[in-house]
């Protein structure tokens, strides 16, 4: 999730390729540095990284969690189906 937030909060305000690069080298070294590992083994095999708490929309928002949304056409699905369920 800690990355999820990095590139949320970061990446996606970079507008170049090479402030791309240079994220991705700062979070290549911080996972070395501190967590003892590398990126690709912190974030795992999903592209992107997504988490969120919409993946069970028939749940009351207070019991919903925040789980990472590995199968990505269903997670983008979800929006789809909202806007046609409020109209």
């Amino acid at each position: 999730m800690w990355g999820h937030e990095c590139c949320r909060v970061f990446q996606d305000r970079l507008v170049s390729m090479e402030d791309h690069a240079i994220f991705q080298k700062c979070l290549d070294d911080v996972c070395v540095n501190e967590l003892k590992t590398t990126w690709e083994k912190t974030k795992g095999p999903t592209t992107p990284l997504l988490y969120g708490n919409f993946s069970n929309i028939q749940l009351d928002e207070e019991k919903r969690t925040y789980v990472e949304m590995v199968n990505i056409s269903k997670a983008n699905a979800v929006p789809q189906n909202v806007v046609c369920n409020y109209r």
